[in-house]
């Protein structure tokens, strides 16, 4: 809103922001319609969205080479596809992580990989208002997102979510304190368990009303 207001501060008393409703009960049910072929003596990451260049994969690319150097026995998931697929993939070779990343291309329900897996991961340069966030967050998965607009508007730190610097090495470095740190991860995922969606969809309709009737 300030960004947009900004631009066109002769029009900034005019503006107003109407976040984006995210049904949480859809989501939960589309969750349940099946259970990825998971590893089970590993952890699981994953990482959903379009595989552009402001979405960071070459950053989780990067944290999973620190990852891997570290020891952690891991599996990244990202999940969808883009233009910069071939860039990502030919990264991952030479990075020689094809054993701990997999990129399972475009699907038309990703929330049960969201909900299997043990960590939720954000590496985006630039994000404004992420709904795989929220959506993640819905599903009560601990964390880890870059610092952006989007991730710092939604997540307080070690509250509800885990915020990264927006680089390789704070996001493999998060990424493992939330695997050791079982206190905190046990903390935030309680936290998001707490959350009524119910009152988010009654803001939303009173915002649109108050909107439409100017």
């Amino acid at each position: 809103q300030k960004s947009v207001q900004g631009f066109y501060p002769q029009y900034a008393d005019k503006i107003d922001c109407l976040e984006n409703y995210v049904d949480a009960e859809s989501v939960r049910q589309k969750a349940n319609e099946f259970v990825p072929n998971y590893p089970m003596d590993k952890l699981i990451l994953c990482s959903c969205g379009r595989i552009t260049p402001v979405k960071g994969y070459d950053l989780a690319v990067g944290a999973a080479e620190i990852l891997k150097k570290s020891g952690l026995d891991f599996k990244w998931y990202f999940v969808g596809d883009g233009v910069d697929r071939p860039k990502i993939e030919s990264l991952i070779s030479e990075k020689k992580l094809d054993d701990y990343i997999e990129i399972t291309g475009l699907q038309d329900n990703p929330y049960p990989y969201i909900k299997n897996c043990d960590t939720y991961v954000q590496p985006s340069y630039e994000e404004s208002y992420g709904l795989t966030i929220i959506e993640a967050q819905i599903l009560g998965k601990p964390i880890v997102s870059t610092a952006t607009v989007g991730g710092r508007s939604i997540i307080n730190d070690d509250e509800n979510g885990i915020i990264a610097d927006i680089n390789s090495e704070s996001v493999a470095q998060k990424i493992y304190l939330i695997y050791q740190d079982k206190d905190l991860q046990q903390s935030i995922q309680n936290n998001l368990a707490k959350k009524d969606y119910t009152k988010d969809y009654q803001r939303f309709r009173n915002d649109w009303k108050k909107l439409l009737e100017g």
